[in-house]
């Protein structure tokens, strides 16, 4: 899979998993398809460049918080994504973190199933 091919792919199940979050969570609003769409394409983009930042800012609060505190750097995420996205509508922290670990879940079965392979084999016989 190429780099383009991996990128559409995480922009694709990105926005699945709000799709799945729209349909579990009442306080998760989507208004079409391309709101969707473009919704995965932005918190991609917010995950890439976005994200660590703002878990580099906030280090001291990951350890005091044993990495607790992540779910709520992705939660922020997500209400960032809902504000700039119109027809992606997300209410309120505690929904966020909700969706957060949808996507979170969604992201990790499709990787485990469908994504770039992390280890690679090799069986040398002399």
């Amino acid at each position: 899979m190429g780099n383009l091919q991996f990128t559409l792919y995480k922009i694709f199940v990105n926005a699945i998993g709000l799709g799945v979050s729209a349909f579990i969570f009442r306080h998760v609003r989507v208004d079409s398809f391309a709101a969707l769409l473009v919704a995965g394409l932005v918190l991609s983009i917010m995950n890439v460049f976005v994200k660590p930042l703002l878990v580099l800012i906030t280090l001291p609060l990951h350890v005091f918080t044993l990495g607790l505190f992540y779910f709520v750097i992705n939660a922020i995420i997500i209400l960032l994504v809902s504000s700039l996205v119109e027809g992606f509508w997300v209410d309120g922290l505690w929904t966020a973190i909700g969706v957060s670990l949808v996507v979170s879940i969604i992201n990790l079965f499709f990787d485990i199933f469908y994504g770039k392979p992390k280890v690679k084999i090799r069986i040398d016989r002399y």
